[in-house]
């Protein structure tokens, strides 16, 4: 059971925030997170192995091995960005004036084709 003074504060959405990193960095961070799950995830669905998928995206099976362990910091968000579009991922930038700068990443992951009746 857990001790009833024991104190919870709620994350802000953001993990790389929430341990310390600035906003924009963190947010970097995240960006470039979300690009390793999508890569993680097309190599599973393939069924390929990391020498096979590394031939795709242009990575010696050592560095798609430091990718799929989440080594972050090894990987510019550009060099993932080209990865998803060797794997046939379309990459949208869109630029937007705010008052406060932001990076955001969404991954619009297509829904399973539908079987008809």
């Amino acid at each position: 059971m857990a001790d009833e003074h024991e104190h919870v504060e709620p994350g802000s959405g953001n993990v790389f925030a929430d341990l310390g990193f600035e906003p924009v960095e963190a947010e970097e961070l995240t960006a470039r997170a979300a690009c390793i799950r999508r890569i993680a995830r097309l190599k599973e669905r393939r069924g390929w192995s990391q020498a096979e998928l590394g031939k795709v995206i242009g990575m010696a099976q050592s560095e798609v091995s430091q990718l799929l362990a989440g080594k972050i910091s090894r990987f510019s968000l550009e060099r993932l960005l080209l990865a998803l579009n060797a794997l046939g991922i379309g990459v949208r930038i869109m630029l937007v004036e705010t008052d406060e700068p932001h990076l955001v990443v969404e991954d619009q992951v297509e829904a399973p084709p539908t079987r008809s009746a």
